[in-house]
């Protein structure tokens, strides 16, 4: 909990930063823990598992939500969870044409705009409970991550 929800490395492209899938399990995480602190007998343990958890899982959108972007204008929708966030100081929203060197890339093969890098394990926010599935954000990713991924 030092670093709160950024993570030194993410699962897939080996980068630094707010991922929403990362979020999520910290998140789910602490609220487990919160329950096996009730289970102690341990409520000021619990209760503070459960606020950071809240606090953490307000942030989500801040961080790795990106809208009126070039994509999003594309396929019609608000916006959409991006796979990773590497800076703790700008909000999703604010990263504009900033590009990441994905570290698992040859060369400059990785170099990619932030923005242009859809969170599909974002879906995880719903089978954790953080968020519904009818949640205009989460339709928003199934529809930009189907479009995306078609092939005809």
């Amino acid at each position: 909990m030092v670093n709160g929800p950024y993570t030194d490395q993410d699962r897939w492209e080996e980068e630094s930063g707010f991922s929403p899938f990362t979020m999520a399990t910290v998140i789910a995480a602490l609220l487990a823990g919160a329950e096996l602190a009730d289970l102690n007998d341990e409520k000021d343990f619990a209760n503070y598992f459960r606020e950071t958890a809240d606090c953490w899982n307000d942030t989500i959108d801040h961080r790795t939500y990106v809208t009126d972007t070039t994509l999003a204008k594309k396929h019609g929708v608000d916006g959409y969870y991006i796979r990773i966030n590497p800076f703790s100081d700008i909000a999703a929203s604010e990263l504009g044409d900033r590009t990441i060197n994905l570290k698992n890339h040859h060369a400059d093969h990785g170099k990619t705009k932030i923005n242009e890098l859809i969170s599909v394990d974002a879906l995880v926010l719903v089978r954790f409970g953080l968020r519904v599935a009818k949640d205009s954000i989460i339709v928003n990713i199934l529809k930009v991550t189907d479009k995306e991924l078609k092939f005809v």
